[in-house]
């Protein structure tokens, strides 16, 4: 299992990262490698897709190099899902002894908090995502390569494991992102639960928790400092058996509200009562706030 440095935690789209002027980190990922070195960490979680159009290029097996030059493993992210990308470059991932991919469900509308029912186009996406996913099944197969899906505030635990349980050859695992577990209805700890022989790989992300209008921000915090402090998850992770990767994420900028309270929210999750129960009682223990919060 490796600790890697994750690309996003950087936000350097948005300037929260300064970067020297003689540095460019999104012209050249090589440069990422002072970074991991600095931190301590032997791996790098980037997105390859924003560098490379084509995988079959001389500028994306410099890198592969430069990185096992420096002894650090790349944990590759595809950030737009897009099967005839997919089926370019997977072979080329194979060839590096990159085999395992982070993904995550597009969506014709983008939305964070897990509130399915502002977006009736939901289930659609996740009918054509399936589907693609089948489709590049023998692409997987045929260059022993897996795909591991992010909770991105969207897919519940129960849809996770229903997409990785239709893969027949076993090509389908779960990228979990703990913190992102909060906004589709799930603690950590259940989450963990029903999806452990699935996760193989963890974006251990906090978050604080504080009431807002029908719901609950989630706001970012360090890590520690949120749902995860005094917290025996790492306990419970050390023993799950496909973990391949772990790496420390920065919540997004922007508060990201869950409509937890509205009568529709929960309809779209399928969760037994006493599950949606004991969710609501961790909500209530882990709030740092009482009163609303201007978004």
């Amino acid at each position: 299992m490796q600790l890697s440095l994750n690309t996003y935690s950087l936000a350097i789209a948005a300037g929260y990262y300064k970067v020297p002027n003689s540095i460019s980190l999104f012209k050249d990922p090589s440069s990422f490698i002072a970074l991991v070195k600095q931190v301590g960490f032997d791996g790098l979680e980037l997105p390859l897709d924003y560098y490379y159009s084509s995988l079959d290029c001389s500028n994306f097996k410099s890198f592969i190099h430069a990185l096992q030059k420096a002894d650090i493993r790349l944990t590759p992210c595809i950030e737009n899902f897009d099967l005839s990308y997919m089926q370019r470059c997977i072979p080329h991932l194979s060839h590096a002894n990159l085999n395992l991919v982070r993904i995550k469900m597009p969506h014709t509308k983008t939305f964070y908090g897990g509130n399915r029912y502002k977006h009736e186009c939901f289930f659609d996406d996740l009918e054509r995502f399936s589907n693609e996913l089948d489709v590049l099944e023998q692409t997987l197969c045929t260059y022993d390569v897996r795909l591991a899906i992010e909770n991105h505030q969207d897919l519940d635990v129960n849809d996770l494991v229903r997409l990785c349980e239709r893969s027949p050859t076993n090509r389908r695992f779960i990228t979990w992102d703990v913190g992102n577990s909060l906004a589709t209805m799930r603690t950590p700890f259940q989450f963990v639960e029903k999806a452990s022989e699935f996760i193989a790989n963890i974006h251990f992300k906090d978050y604080k928790i504080a009431r807002s209008g029908e719901g609950i921000a989630l706001i970012r915090t360090v890590l520690g400092e949120g749902v995860l402090r005094n917290s025996s998850l790492s306990t419970r992770i050390k023993k799950l058996p496909n973990v391949a990767n772990i790496s420390m994420e920065l919540a997004a900028h922007p508060n990201r509200v869950a409509d937890i309270f509205h009568p529709s929210y929960p309809k779209f999750f399928d969760q037994a009562n006493e599950e949606t129960q004991e969710y609501l009682d961790y909500i209530e223990e882990q709030l740092t706030a009482t009163h609303e919060v201007n978004l």
